[in-house]
């Protein structure tokens, strides 16, 4: 409710939202200073919070807009938006948005178009408009940037970046006591550079971009509690670079991530693509320690004995530490391996991303695991996981769904046989039955037999 705080989580009510309504699902979020942006499937942009210097873009001439029957209408909104509102101009039916950033007054927009929208405070530059510094309280086009092929925004307390096609990011805002009001190529980082840059994230006043080999960069000062990443100088933490600086201690580790907010950054690296070691996490952390006893009385996984049902030796996971007999554990184990040895299921969890195309397995579920290794005379080229569809088609092993169907055709084949068997029985039977029948019934003139 209006001007209330809220200690738990709630649900946000989305204007038109219900069943039936797929374009008012809500599939990007951004929190600013004190407003919210939120983008719907839709492409239209929904806002929220304080409305200080314009930020929300909703303003009484057409800006912003309240759900009223089946469209938005346009109304005259006083003050902060205790609920998400429209911005009329930027709606799925004109101008659908594919990304929305909230910065500390200002909100950046990039349509499904590439188009480059701001609103909010103009001072500092911060909506890259050039001369033009005064507040926006409805979306302006940002026309400097038009022909920059924007991809990417990010809205900062008091400055801005975009990031271009070809992996250029471009400032515009407040650095320090100057500023810059047109979208300016950063120095020592980008294409140019030899450094294309894939993703961006803006804090209090710094920014921080990923390059396209998995390296994050920053520069620009934090607060006086942060600190860049970049380690210490003479004794004390390093909080400002004027350049963009590379994070040296994470070299090793792919960034596929970053998130800045005020005075900190926290960043994810995925270990399917880095090259440190330091990335694994021991057996022991993530299992537990195993006694000798343990290993003296295990029983297999699978059958849950001690002894197996063909005698064979009880095996354990270097993974899980599950123990599997040879016979039970599926595939079978001819013989003990040398050296470690990893279960079934535990390679299809260290290896649950395709081999060749390295995308995971979230939509199609056509993600297999060869059971064969490059020991096993000429085995498979993709040892581990692999998408059915990356295989060579004639490689490829039949997708479950063909199986089912071959099974499915294969029991009604049966069952049609078995249908026509039972009816053919059925008919011989009436016939045979009609002959007896004929065989006993009394022949005309026999009544004249004695």
């Amino acid at each position: 409710s209006a001007g209330e705080d809220v200690p738990l989580p709630g649900r946000v009510a989305i204007p038109g939202g219900g069943a039936g309504a797929a374009g008012r699902r809500a599939v990007a979020v951004s929190c600013g200073n004190a407003h919210t942006a939120v983008v719907l499937a839709d492409g239209t942009l929904l806002t929220c919070g304080a409305a200080d210097q314009g930020a929300l873009g909703q303003d009484a001439g057409g800006g912003g807009g309240r759900r009223g029957g089946s469209e938005f209408e346009p109304v005259a909104v006083q003050g902060d938006s205790y609920s998400l509102g429209a911005v009329a101009m930027l709606s799925g039916a004109k101008s659908p948005v594919a990304s929305a950033s909230a910065g500390g007054l200002h909100t950046l927009a990039l349509t499904r178009a590439g188009t480059l929208y701001g609103c909010g405070a103009g001072s500092w530059g911060r909506l890259g408009m050039g001369d033009d510094n005064k507040d926006k309280t409805a979306p302006t086009l940002v026309k400097a940037a038009s022909h920059l092929g924007v991809c990417a925004v990010a809205a900062g307390w008091e400055h801005s970046l975009v990031l271009g096609s070809d992996g250029t990011p471009f400032f515009f805002g407040r650095t320090a006591s100057s500023y810059t009001s047109l979208p300016t190529p950063v120095p020592g980082i980008g294409p140019s550079s030899g450094t294309p840059v894939s993703s961006l994230a803006v804090g209090r006043g710094y920014c921080a971009a990923i390059d396209r080999e998995g390296g994050l960069w920053v520069w620009g000062a934090m607060p006086q509690h942060g600190a860049l990443g970049l380690g210490e100088h003479n004794g004390s933490k390093i909080k400002s670079a004027r350049q963009p600086t590379r994070v040296d201690a994470l070299d090793g580790r792919f960034i596929v991530q970053a998130a800045a907010g005020a005075a900190h950054i926290v960043a994810i690296a995925d270990s399917r693509l880095s090259s440190t070691t330091e990335m694994a996490v021991p057996a022991e952390a993530r299992f537990g320690t195993t006694s000798q006893q343990d290993y003296d009385h295990a029983m297999c996984d699978s059958c849950e004995r001690e002894d197996g049902p063909e005698g064979g030796a009880l095996l354990f996971c270097d993974w899980c530490n599950r123990a599997y007999h040879l016979e039970c554990h599926e595939p079978k184990i001819a013989a003990v391996p040398d050296g470690d040895w990893q279960c079934f299921n535990c390679k299809l969890e260290r290896f649950s991303a395709c081999q060749v195309c390295g995308m995971q397995d979230e939509i199609n579920a056509t993600l297999a695991l060869c059971d064969t290794s490059s020991e096993d005379g000429g085995g498979c080229p993709h040892y581990g996981c692999c998408h059915i569809e990356c295989l060579p088609a004639a490689r490829r092993p039949p997708l479950q769904a063909v199986l089912d169907a071959e099974a499915a055709a294969a029991k009604e084949a049966r069952e049609r046989e078995e249908r026509e068997k039972k009816e053919s029985e059925d008919q011989s039977m009436a016939a045979v039955g009609g002959d007896e029948a004929a065989a006993e019934a009394p022949g005309v003139g026999d009544g004249d037999r004695d």
